[in-house]
């Protein structure tokens, strides 16, 4: 990407993040009473919300949910998911277009929490986040979110995703956003897909459990 592509796509961002998000993220702070973060994604059409530790033992009942959830609507043998289930806590959360259900995937890290949801009454699968004005829905659509603990911090309240680039937005004294883009991750997780998958790129994965496979090896 150029420099004009890369301004263009942060402005974008942090009005997106600013306007339209934070409202929903405060709906979400109430309503669990909890100090919860969140992040808007592109491709999944949901939204991440990282909560502290105390939350985790929704975390864990949300990542029961999750686990059966793919197990039925993907036609997952039932001994890959119960290995799943075993390993929860290490489990990194991706997922693509094709998965829609209240709660959507569950991660846990030394220092965070962060659940994936779906609230059907907002309607915030509907929302969608324009990386640049020339790319239709479909081109968006397809890019496939992932999250990576080694790359999450505190401080991290948004994460987005663009080709070839993964997008951490920090806060800045509440009134702005700053950012660090890595093609580390993009990178390992490629090498992955084409030693696994025999495919060039991971926006060619499209099964949500071999995403989670991929993601569990890093």
């Amino acid at each position: 990407m150029d420099t004009i592509h890369n301004t263009v796509f942060f402005e974008q961002a942090k009005f997106l993040l600013y306007k339209k998000v934070i409202k929903w993220a405060k709906k979400i702070q109430k309503l669990y009473e909890s100090e919860a973060y969140w992040s808007f994604c592109t491709g999944g059409r949901a939204y991440i919300f990282f909560f502290k530790k105390k939350y985790f033992y929704f975390l864990k009942r949300a990542l029961t949910h999750f686990i059966d959830y793919v197990m039925t609507t993907m036609n997952i043998e039932a001994e890959a998911v119960e290995e799943a289930r075993t390993k929860k806590n290490s489990i990194k959360g991706g997922f693509t277009k094709k998965i829609y259900a209240d709660i959507i995937g569950v991660k846990s890290t030394n220092t965070l929490d962060l659940a994936y949801f779906r609230d059907n009454n907002a309607r915030y699968s509907e929302v969608f986040f324009y990386v640049d004005e020339s790319e239709t829905i479909e081109q968006c659509s397809k890019y496939v979110y992932f999250s990576c603990h080694k790359l999450v911090r505190d401080n991290v309240i948004g994460i987005d995703s663009d080709p070839g680039f993964i997008v951490f937005y920090k806060e800045l004294n509440r009134g702005g956003y700053k950012y660090a883009v890595t093609e580390k991750l993009i990178e390992e997780l490629t090498e992955l897909c084409e030693a696994r998958t025999k495919v060039h790129s991971i926006e060619e994965i499209g099964d949500v459990y071999d995403i989670l496979a991929l993601l569990q090896e890093l």
